[in-house]
């Protein structure tokens, strides 16, 4: 059997799986950017910390970004990678220079049916009666 076919009939996508956490606390971080930039691929971690990823076998470059964190790089090899990694990231100390608030206000207008009651006597209005609206009016 050639090689190169008899490695491709065995070649299998791995589940990287891991938990982001923060360094200092050990707690779980959600709403971590997880991604490997080669293959395009990313995903966010969830309320739990959790991540996965299904890969083909490789090595690859993994990023991991979140807002008031610093954003971290690993090499994660489907070879040497068993069970669930765990990866920590450390909270950012960038000061802000200066933050800029922009508020928006929505007026919303409510439009509400309105009935009004006509006195009108109906002999004013000029009407054509057919026989059948006769019959009924007559019955009424």
């Amino acid at each position: 059997m050639n090689k190169k076919l008899f490695s491709t009939l065995f070649a299998q996508d791995f589940t990287l799986k891991g938990i982001v956490k923060n360094s200092k606390t050990k707690r779980a971080l959600k709403d971590v950017n997880v991604t490997i930039p080669r293959l395009n691929k990313g995903c966010v971690s969830d309320s739990r910390g959790h991540f996965a990823f299904k890969l083909p076998q490789g090595k690859y470059k993994m990023v991991l970004t979140s807002v008031g964190y610093e954003t971290k790089e690993i090499t994660v090899s489907t070879q040497n990678t068993n069970g669930i990694m765990q990866v920590y990231l450390k909270e950012s100390v960038t000061n802000l220079g200066e933050v800029s608030v922009t508020g928006t206000q929505t007026k919303k207008t409510a439009v509400m049916p309105t009935t009004t009651k006509l006195n009108v006597d109906l002999k004013d209005i000029p009407m054509t009666v057919s026989s059948v609206d006769k019959e009924i009016i007559a019955n009424c």
